[in-house]
């Protein structure tokens, strides 16, 4: 089997398949309806360097030790670990990668590629008015507009920053970087047709600035966003951001449906696994308030030799990993920290984990996240302590309510005691039926091509 990962920025699961059905999003829709759709997936980390630092590795990250955007890369913090690209391309698959994989690109897997991954497209404002800003800012430092170098003053890079975050230009697709990207992954799909390949192609159009084009945008109006959950005055800028957001994701599905068509075109459908994850989810243009916000991102995988589920289970960007070597029969590392999902996709029904662990650093300080089949919780600690802070408890099983915090109530002291206890056991006591690691119980998916 071949594999197409198609990795999202800061992208949450705000679909019409997910209960948006104001959302104008038929290709991730579709998606959905072919695949093992995890609807209740969390990511481990944000923000996107090491989300996509434990993603990829299959590590979480505790053990990646990258904790931030600004932190040193996977390939300093562990230069030894074995990539799931790594392991396909050892594993006599072609390997390549296409824009935003890695947040820091090969210096966070430099062996992992069959090629080395080329640089990032830039990011650039396409109605005129918008570059004149961004010339001008620019030329008064002494730049010009296409100089792209990080040796530029940080205040200057990217130089899109300059310019205003939100943007709906009416140019085709591929006038913004992410239409290019599409144009790239086809043309690879073309070469590499005759497999195996592992091709990842990665999208931030959901990550600001947020730019579209104008018809994605006019998909969606003032009256649409509110009868999605949006409470925000009209005009101001957060509504802005709000819709700019929302002509993103459909910017984005419009770039999954021509993936799509394309490996239907080729004959690859069939033979190719399609799998579809973000690095977490960010909070901004979020329509209404969600559980675990940050951390709730979609994943879908299609297998085309296995029936299609909604599944509801609690999974993790860690287990995507195990879950494609499983279904390829790629052997699966030894240091893989997730469970492969193959089973799950086999039987949505049998007992699974019982708890997802997600967290966020600033500085010394990190914000935990443990999510359960009912509950939600949250809390803060110094890095290093084992003192609790601002402990905060949701009931995500009877509506979620940002408002109805469990923990505040006395007579929920045993119930936040319970959920601070499960913290603390760890990932591996959450893990299904007692296993220790990703490689125990795997699915025997029969595997061809």
């Amino acid at each position: 089997m071949n594999v197409l990962l198609i990795g999202q920025d800061m992208f949450r699961p705000q679909l019409a398949c997910n209960g948006l059905p104001g959302m104008v999003t038929p290709h991730f829709d579709r998606l959905a309806g072919s695949a093992a759709h995890f609807t209740r997936n969390a990511c481990q980390i944000a923000p996107c360097a090491p989300s996509r630092a434990s993603t990829l590795s299959g590590c979480r990250p505790e053990t990646t030790r990258v904790f931030t955007n600004e932190g040193a890369p996977l390939g300093v913090t562990m230069p030894e670990v074995v990539t799931v690209s790594h392991q396909f391309k050892r594993n006599g698959y072609t390997s390549i990668g296409i824009s935003q994989v890695f947040h820091h690109m090969n210096r966070d897997d430099p062996h992992g590629w069959s090629e080395p991954l080329p640089k990032k497209l830039p990011v650039e404002h396409q109605l005129p008015e918008n570059r004149a800003i961004v010339e001008a800012k620019l030329a008064a430092a002494g730049f010009t507009y296409g100089d792209y170098s990080r040796r530029m003053p940080k205040e200057l890079w990217p130089p899109v920053k300059l310019g205003p975050e939100t943007e709906c230009a009416d140019v085709p697709d591929d006038a913004y970087r992410d239409g290019k990207t599409t144009r790239q992954a086809i043309e690879r799909l073309q070469q590499l047709r005759e497999g195996p390949f592992f091709l990842a192609v990665g999208y931030t159009a959901t990550h600001h600035p947020w730019f579209a084009p104008k018809r994605h945008w006019d998909l969606y109006a003032d009256d649409t966003l509110e009868q999605m959950g949006s409470t925000t005055p009209r005009g101001s800028e957060k509504r802005t951001i709000e819709h700019a957001y929302c002509a993103c994701i459909s910017f984005l599905d419009a770039q999954l449906g021509m993936l799509l068509d394309e490996l239907d075109r080729l004959g690859l459908t069939d033979n190719t696994i399609v799998a579809l994850w973000a690095d977490h989810a960010g909070s901004a243009g979020m329509l209404r308030p969600t559980p675990a916000a940050t951390f709730h991102v979609p994943l879908m995988i299609r297998d085309p030799r296995v029936r299609p589920h909604r599944i509801d289970a609690l999974t993790e960007n860690v287990d995507l990993y195990p879950t494609l070597c499983d279904l390829c029969g790629v052997p699966l590392p030894e240091h893989l920290e997730g469970v492969s999902l193959a089973p799950l996709m086999q039987d949505p029904n049998r007992p699974w984990k019982s708890a997802t662990f997600s967290e966020i650093h600033n500085g010394d300080r990190v914000r935990h996240t443990l999510c359960t089949a009912r509950y939600e919780l949250r809390f803060e600690r110094q890095q290093g302590s084992d003192a609790f802070e601002h402990v905060k408890v949701f009931d995500v099983g009877n509506g979620f309510d940002p408002a109805a915090d469990l923990a505040a109530l006395p007579e929920n002291g045993e119930l936040v005691n319970t959920l601070l206890d499960q913290w603390k056991a760890g990932w591996r006591a959450a893990l299904p039926h007692g296993r220790t690691h990703a490689g125990d119980d795997r699915a025997h998916v029969p595997v061809h091509g």
